[in-house]
């Protein structure tokens, strides 16, 4: 079988797939890529294709104009290139790829999503798992959403999209929810289009040098035994970002603090002893390791929390933060600040409290066993190879 995968610029969006394809490709079944010109080195890397953008090789699939109807033209005429090029029998893409969920309608080929740890939108039937406040955020997001993709549809020439909660145009006839059973809580109330997969997260073995690093700098420093904090910042849009707060809570303390800053908005500044602080940290060493993880709520960082059963400390920033950070509270593994309760003695406290706190750490690790028994990119190609 030949599959396309189409992919927003964000590793966030792209390393899953780049697991899904290694797994699919293992099974004897073809890959290509479509994505941003900036994917490029990562892809070659892996020893995978990645389809140019015609012969200008334009950017296109780029995360932060994924809202503007005019790139999602960009998006499709990229899609459509590569599909004289590549026959594929099924897209996969992401539910904010407008651009390639249009060109799988326009060419009647099966679209399969790569969704997130939450559900992030309204359902079919009523939620009674969540807060008004939540429904509120889903619904308005549900709008939001189908408004952009009608737009994107309409500047592509395409007709409109008749919609349903039970067909949502963007989780494609089948979503790929990265959830185990006892994560996906709205699952009653869900369209039926959605498998379960578990985490799905793949990082590069290739990054030897940042890996060596940051193994050095563990080394030296957990002879003291001093818990670890891994702090994941990401991107906080509007809102206010949570680092110089979270730096004069904890330099010169007792925790040593090992921070990925590569996708915060702003500049890290001075940095404290007790601090290793780079642009990219390798996610799951750095897991291996640590006690408690900081974090914005991304699915990356929440995911990987769950699987090696570490508490978190959630300061969402918008979009699927707010969602991932709800449902890490509901189930007990996780305590979540809004922004405008930020102050060093709440994140000082919540930190004290997480670890200390034994029915925590046991919810912590009654997920991560159930995350470990989930082969999630095996299960992943199981859905897709079935959804053609």
């Amino acid at each position: 079988m030949k599959l396309l995968i189409c992919s927003l610029n964000s590793f966030g969006f792209l390393n899953p797939f780049i697991g899904l394809a290694k797994e699919l490709i293992s099974q004897g079944h073809e890959i290509a890529f479509v994505c941003d010109t900036a994917c490029e080195d990562v892809l070659v890397q892996e020893g995978l294709t990645r389809i140019p953008n015609g012969a200008g090789d334009l950017p296109s699939f780029q995360v932060e104009r994924f809202a503007q109807k005019e790139h999602s033209v960009i998006q499709t005429q990229h899609v459509l290139y590569a599909l004289r090029h590549f026959s594929a029998d099924i897209i996969l893409t992401n539910p904010l790829a407008y651009g390639a969920l249009i060109a799988a309608r326009q060419t009647n080929t099966k679209v399969v999503c790569m969704g997130f740890l939450s559900y992030l939108w309204e359902t079919p039937e009523k939620d009674k798992s969540s807060s008004q406040k939540m429904l509120d955020l889903y619904a308005w997001r549900t709008r939001d959403q189908l408004r952009l993709f009608q737009q994107a549809l309409q500047i592509n020439q395409q007709d409109s999209a008749q919609s349903t909660l039970e067909s949502l145009p963007f989780i494609g006839d089948l979503l790929l929810h990265r959830a185990t059973p006892s994560l996906f809580t709205r699952r009653p109330y869900c369209p039926d289009n959605i498998s379960l997969v578990g985490s799905c997260l793949w990082e590069s073995q290739r990054d030897s040098e940042h890996r060596s690093r940051l193994l050095s700098w563990l080394q030296q420093n957990q002879q003291q035994q001093r818990p670890m904090i891994f702090v994941n910042h990401g991107r906080t849009f509007q809102l206010p970002r949570f680092w110089d707060v979270l730096k004069e809570s904890f330099k010169n303390s007792d925790y040593l603090v090992v921070a990925n800053v590569g996708r915060m908005d702003g500049r890290a500044g001075d940095i404290p002893d007790n601090f290793y602080v780079q642009s990219y940290i390798p996610q799951n060493l750095a897991l291996s390791s640590a006690n408690l993880v900081i974090a914005n709520g991304n699915s990356t960082a929440t995911l990987g929390a769950l699987e090696h059963g570490i508490p978190m400390l959630l300061l969402p920033g918008g979009g699927e933060t707010v969602d991932n950070a709800d449902l890490c509270s509901g189930l007990g593994v996780a305590n979540s600040i809004e922004e405008s309760r930020f102050s060093t003695e709440l994140l000082r406290s919540n930190v004290e409290q997480l670890l200390d706190d034994q029915q925590v750490a046991q919810q912590c690790q009654n997920i991560k066993s159930e995350m470990q028994s989930y082969q999630g990119f095996k299960k992943a190609a199981q859905a897709v190879l079935a959804c053609a």
